[in-house]
């Protein structure tokens, strides 16, 4: 499992931030642990990404235009309507412009060393 450093941005009408964070990079994966102990995981075979912590699971698929939020402690999971407006691969380098409940957002990852 080769270890890199990768670039994460999250961009919403509320959010923009960028995170220079330590990943693995698998085959067709990449993992790396956002700050709060979030586990998060995309794929870049299905375009899914997966974000986990002891709360909340989410997993968006772009593919599918699909999304769902589960709250652990309630067992309790919603369907989130996603549109997908543009997916950019180059390599491992991955950018996805998509909507979520008519809310833009930008998450890109970038891998640098």
């Amino acid at each position: 499992m080769p270890k890199c450093k990768i670039k994460v941005r999250i961009q919403n009408p509320d959010i923009d931030q960028t995170k220079e964070v330590d990943a693995i990079l698998l085959e067709d994966t990449i993992k790396y642990l956002e700050e709060g102990k979030t586990h998060v995981t995309y794929s870049y075979q299905d375009n899914s990404l997966i974000r986990e912590n002891k709360e909340l699971k989410m997993i968006y698929s772009f593919d599918q235009n699909t999304g769902t939020v589960e709250i652990k402690e309630y067992r309790k999971t919603f369907d989130i309507p996603l549109k997908v407006h543009q997916i950019k691969k180059e390599k491992y380098d991955v950018e996805i412009q998509f909507l979520v409940e008519e809310s833009p957002f930008l998450y890109k990852i970038e891998v640098i060393k």
